[in-house]
């Protein structure tokens, strides 16, 4: 059984062979309209540092729920001065902390970089904070613009991996997969 492309638009459907080639040539062509935002692409092609704002926000509740002396995340260690600034700076800017804080309600009305323990770090300093969801698509770009895939993966995993990347992120009613046809002589 030989494996094939199908793309299904409005009635119409094609058949493409299922290589990587093909694949590759899907994405390129989808490329402007993937809905990934130029910016964050840029972020990754000039290696900024690049950090999830939800893993933020538990390293942050962390702190608050942790006891003192435990780490909060690998290069954060809870102590009171770093719990006392977070208290206040959440209360002057009216960040709710009960019952924790949320993505939402930080980044809508604070800035990591205004808290010393933040400012002061190394692993954050001028780093971008994104979405996770963001994060994962990035990452999905860059595996599939750069080509960079495990040594154990097979052909048609790759050209799946491309066209669900392309239908997750293209928003449009095009629609790809991947058939097999099998032969009718045999």
């Amino acid at each position: 059984m030989e494996n094939f492309i199908l793309s299904s638009f409005d009635g119409d459907h094609t058949l493409y062979p299922a290589t990587l080639d093909i694949a590759k040539s899907i994405f390129q062509d989808y490329h402007a309209n993937l809905g990934i935002s130029k910016n964050l692409i840029d972020l990754k092609n000039q290696k900024k540092n690049i950090r999830s704002k939800d893993s933020f926000i538990q390293i942050l509740n962390n702190i608050l729920s942790k006891d003192i002396g435990q780490q909060a995340s690998k290069t954060i260690q809870v102590t009171e001065d770093i719990r006392q600034e977070l208290v206040l700076y959440c209360f002057h800017k009216k960040i709710p902390i009960q019952p924790q804080i949320t993505v939402y309600d930080f980044f809508n009305q604070g800035n990591p970089h205004d808290l010393s323990f933040i400012k002061n770090n190394e692993n954050y300093m001028d780093c971008v904070f994104i979405y996770q969801d963001e994060m994962d698509v990035l990452h999905q770009y860059h595996v599939i613009s750069n080509g960079i895939w495990k040594e154990s993966a097979s052909e048609i995993a790759k050209i799946r991996y491309i066209l669900e990347f392309v239908q997750k992120c293209c928003h449009r009613d095009q629609k790809f997969s991947i058939v097999q046809l099998k032969d009718i002589y045999s």
